[in-house]
């Protein structure tokens, strides 16, 4: 018959095994014979905790700590359990006593790393991490847990030397190849991202996150044909990978294969920040072969750009119902209600409308009914945004009003955005008008937010001044936004809402954009089917604007000889 000492031995084997229900038998037939056994006790709190059942873990290991106070292992055992139940403040204090019962205990130094980090107590949970590395240099989860809150630091270099630390400890660990190569891509460090997406796949083929970031990779060198053999990939290990079809639909648009490629948009619905974007869920959603409903409720789903260039289509929406009602961002309301009359424009709501609609339309699904050939865009007017006329004369007559003889060429710029991806897209003030300026100019910002010192700096640096317009909030009034774009004789502006703004009232507008575009401006033309009277400026290499800046200098020199 086996010992009390060979069965724990065994039950630790089977928790090791991930043979739980095993080892837990064992552990309540040893304490049935010895009911204070305290590393019993400790194994029976740890099977509790992989089970989350942790108030009855906490009950064994305060029973084990109580017979046993000086066992370092049990008070951070107990750590994690009451972390796990939410309660810091004892987390802390338990490896505490761990660490001051074992100086040198490094996983007790991460553990509470962890919930130094939870608590917002960032500068004492580095010190805690990188003691734990300090006190052993093989310890892998310290290193991860270190770069980890570097990252969250954006202390992006040390970082990557801690990952670099990581592998070398274990090179065949797929999960440290990947946090490497997503710290480069913040780092804007493609072809190292793109090798280390590559790594992680030579380990794990079918990482499918792996594929769909390598492709996104690929996709910021313009390398949108091996890009899709990414996410064709990924789809074939995981058809329902919403980020790989939704990435795939995409370049089919970019590429001009639109029917395909608005049919699979509508797999944005299956991603978070969209799904959170869905309204009217007892609203049966519109499709073609319904009957014709007699009141059609469309709600925009996507940013202020986006509802601008979806907008377009809005008047060709009366085909699909007798009534057309939609909700758009309040600060649009006026634009829209001028420009289409004959649709029901209304604030967009926090909560669904509890009106007696037929049917349902998101905004961005309009494109799949009306844009799947290149001719159907001929459809759209241009301008279909019509601005304040009132506003626009005012605001032309305050512009004009210092005119010399000559009157000068009034440009409107906007040279920043605040989305996620807006900084490869921005352009410093000073470097934009350093490039382009050229007397014959005047000036006018159309940029949103803070930008009086972008404006003094362009001022102290190069003497050259840009209108600040103080009756038009260019965030909040859009209407007005509009007016003052309609009010300039050329828009130059990198890809944000105001370049919409700007295609929709039919302005001249020249759009700087990356080299990595996105998916709406198409691959390598010149022009937008969207909007006619925009010409496209793309970079010949990434984060390269010489190109740009040249052509522009070029274009406007031709511009004021008229």
């Amino acid at each position: 018959m086996a010992s009390n000492t060979q069965k724990l031995q065994h039950a630790t084997a089977c928790f090791n095994a991930g043979q739980f229900d095993t080892a837990k038998a064992l552990c309540i037939e040893l304490l049935r014979n010895e009911p204070v056994d305290v590393e019993v006790l400790h194994l029976s709190g740890i099977i509790s905790a992989q089970a989350k059942n942790f108030n009855v873990a906490a009950d064994l290991l305060y029973h084990a700590i109580n017979l046993a106070p000086d066992n370092a292992q049990y008070h951070s055992s107990l750590g994690n359990v009451l972390f796990a139940l939410q309660r810091p403040a004892e987390a802390l204090a338990a490896y505490d006593k761990a660490i001051l019962l074992k100086s040198d205990y490094a996983q007790a130094y991460t553990n509470r790393g962890n919930v130094l980090v939870a608590v917002g107590r960032t500068d004492e949970a580095l010190l805690s991490y990188e003691r734990a590395v300090a006190l052993l240099p093989e310890y892998a989860q310290g290193h991860y847990s270190l770069a980890a809150l570097l990252v969250h630091l954006q202390r992006l270099p040390e970082a990557l030397a801690r990952y670099g630390e990581l592998i070398a400890l274990q090179p065949e660990n797929p999960l440290a190849h990947h946090h490497r190569a997503i710290v480069y891509r913040a780092l804007h460090q493609t072809q190292a991202a793109i090798d280390g997406f590559e790594t992680v796949l030579s380990i794990a083929p079918d990482d499918v996150v792996a594929l769909v970031n390598l492709g996104n990779e690929r996709l910021e060198l313009q390398q949108v044909d091996a890009a899709m053999v990414c996410y064709e990939k990924a789809i074939a290990f995981q058809p329902d990978l919403a980020e790989a079809q939704w990435n795939r639909a995409l370049i089919w648009l970019m590429q001009g294969h639109l029917k395909e490629g608005w049919k699979h948009y509508e797999w944005r619905w299956k991603k978070p920040e969209f799904m959170a974007a869905s309204f009217g869920a007892k609203i049966p959603l519109w499709h073609a072969q319904a009957p014709r409903p007699r009141n059609l409720y469309i709600w925009a789903e996507q940013g202020v750009g986006d509802e601008v260039m979806f907008g377009a289509l809005l008047p060709q929406s009366l085909q699909l119902a007798d009534r057309v009602t939609v909700h758009v961002d309040p600060r649009l309301v006026p634009l829209f209600k001028r420009s289409m009359p004959d649709v029901d424009i209304q604030p967009k709501q926090v909560l669904a409308p509890d009106h007696d609609f037929d049917a349902r339309l998101p905004m961005g699904s309009l494109a799949r009914e009306f844009c799947n050939t290149p001719m159907a865009f001929r459809a759209i007017a241009s301008p279909f945004l019509k601005a304040d006329p009132a506003r626009v004369q005012s605001l032309k007559n305050k512009l004009h009003a210092t005119q010399t003889e000559v009157r000068p060429l009034v440009c409107g710029l906007s040279w920043t955005s605040n989305a996620l991806t807006g900084q490869a897209r921005s352009i410093e003030l000073t470097t934009l008008l350093s490039s382009i300026d050229a007397p014959g100019l005047q000036f006018v910002s159309l940029q949103y937010g803070e930008v009086q010192q972008d404006v003094a700096d362009v001022r102290h640096a190069l003497g050259t001044q840009v209108h600040c317009e103080d009756s038009v909030d260019n965030f909040n009034d859009l209407d007005g936004l509009a007016a003052l774009i309609d009010a300039c004789d050329l828009v130059i502006s990198i890809d944000n809402s105001t370049a919409h703004m700007a295609g929709a009232l039919g302005k001249p507008t020249w759009l700087l954009l990356p080299f990595a575009a996105n998916w709406r401006w198409g691959l390598h033309t010149q022009i937008s089917p969207w909007y006619p009277t925009v010409k496209l400026y793309r970079q010949a290499a990434p984060a390269d604007w010489s190109a740009v800046f040249a052509q522009v200098r070029q274009d406007l020199a031709h511009a004021l000889l008229r």
